[in-house]
């Protein structure tokens, strides 16, 4: 088909009047801005199809695929869903402050356990973290009404470090002053995650809302400590240990049963809050009156926290799981022990007893600048590999390892690999010891998500 090519052809096409982005053509076709497929209705079959121009290939009709650029595969529907999301875009300053943090402190931190007890060398590490956390300072910059409680977080850092150095040997301070930088930048790490090369933007997902609700909480917590302790050294360590270690430890632990939305309105009924107030109260020894006061900071500062500190962004997440409609794929009953699907299901080869299996399909991309995440979670007994355009992204060595196929892993896709159009991917599973057959003693399977998140 070359009408594409035809000038005539292509000035012959009338935008829609009622649907956004929907062309027809006095041919018979359709084309929608989004999907960049055509749909035709064929008089021979009385069916319509889609047209894939970029591909040169004809698919089975879809209204969802055709207007929603969900993927298609060599003529078969899949089982693909595509949902609105709302994500989070941290502030660039905060963004840069993690990523130097990440860069300089975690290293220095390994570096300077390895000095023990050498006091010369370990104070010389301690200063260098410390003023690895002046650098961040600077980026965040206290004149910033964006970024001014993080800058006086900063600022507190740096106050206990020389507290430490001037109270203490370094070989006897290290211990706690290296558990409270780690506490710094695991701190600044959940409020702008995502800064790895391999994401394309870094963001988090509404939808996963306890991150945005445990960074919150611990910018209200920093409130707490500098109102509590200004000017008073010994004070702001003690606040500290009171109360940024256990939120860190509470918050992080069960920051998953929290959503955002319930900090808006009665977040000490939600259970998630629950969960956070049994751990302060009983593994932190924290009274009613301490929760009550982390509370009440947590519920003041977060409307403050979202105005400057992140964008709202939406965005389209594609997710594609493994089912029958793979090449050379048969769904199989999920073994107990296995992770449980999601979406999909566990696949092996058609020949369900095969020592190995081969699986693959693909999915549409019609801008790779558009992406802003791309995910696979993998989950395989025994052991096994994934290719994306010929790209490996996971080549397991051949040991029984439970943990591949209960949870399973996540990993980033680069956003390199990805290309403008059709992308493949391909998985091979293998069973354990190698050329072992499968039986209902010794099972394999596959299970496989890939998650596009695109604007």
């Amino acid at each position: 088909m070359n009408h594409s090519k035809s000038l005539a052809w292509r000035n012959q096409w009338v935008r829609s009047n009622t649907t956004s982005g929907l062309w027809s053509h006095p041919t018979g076709y359709w084309y929608f801005d989004k999907s960049q497929l055509m749909a035709y209705y064929d008089i021979n079959t009385k069916g319509w199809k889609m047209y894939d121009r970029f591909q040169n290939q004809w698919y089975k009709y879809s209204a969802n695929v055709f207007f929603c650029q969900n993927p298609v595969d060599k003529g078969t529907r899949q089982k693909e869903t595509e949902e609105e999301i709302v994500y989070y875009e941290p502030y660039y300053k905060v963004v840069a402050a993690s990523q130097l943090l990440q860069d300089k402190v975690l290293p220095l931190l390994q570096q300077g356990q390895s000095q023990l007890p050498n006091d010369d060398a370990v104070e010389k590490t301690m200063r260098a973290i410390n003023a690895a956390f002046g650098e961040a300072g600077i980026i965040l910059n206290q004149n910033d009404p964006k970024t001014w409680e993080l800058s006086r977080f900063i600022g507190m850092i740096q106050s206990l470090g020389f507290l430490h150095l001037l109270q203490f040997k370094p070989s006897e301070a290290w211990r706690e002053f290296a558990e409270m930088a780690k506490t710094a930048v695991e701190i600044f790490k959940v409020i702008a995650p995502g800064t790895a090369p391999s994401h394309a933007v870094p963001v988090f997902a509404m939808r996963q809302g306890g991150l945005l609700t445990f960074a919150l909480a611990l910018l209200s917590a920093m409130t707490v400590v500098f109102v509590k302790s200004m000017s008073d050294p010994d004070k702001m360590r003690e606040y500290y240990n009171k109360y940024i270690v256990p939120m860190n430890d509470c918050f992080k632990t069960y920051a998953h049963l929290m959503l955002p939305e319930e900090l808006k309105i009665n977040v000490e009924l939600s259970p998630g809050w629950k969960q956070v107030e049994n751990c302060l109260k009983t593994k932190h020894g924290k009274t009613q009156e301490e929760v009550g006061l982390i509370l009440a900071a947590l519920k003041e500062a977060y409307p403050e926290g979202l105005k400057g500190l992140y964008t709202p962004i939406t965005a389209w997440k594609l997710r594609l799981c493994t089912d029958g409609t793979w090449t050379g794929a048969k769904e199989i009953q999920a073994n107990p022990a296995w992770t449980r699907p999601s979406c999909g299901s566990w696949v092996w080869s058609t020949d369900e007893k095969s020592s190995s299996a081969k699986v693959s399909n693909g999915f549409r991309i019609n801008d790779v600048d558009k992406v802003i995440t791309a995910t696979l979670h993998f989950s395989v007994d025994n052991y096994g590999s994934v290719t994306i355009n010929d790209h490996s992204v996971i080549h397991d060595t051949a040991i029984p390892n439970p943990s591949y196929f209960n949870p399973g892993r996540d990993v980033p896709i680069p956003r390199e690999f990805l290309v403008k159009g059709w992308n493949t991917i391909a998985i091979e599973g293998y069973n354990y010891p190698s050329n072992t057959p499968v039986t209902s003693s010794n099972p394999a399977g596959i299970y496989a998500i890939i998650s596009i998140v695109h604007s």
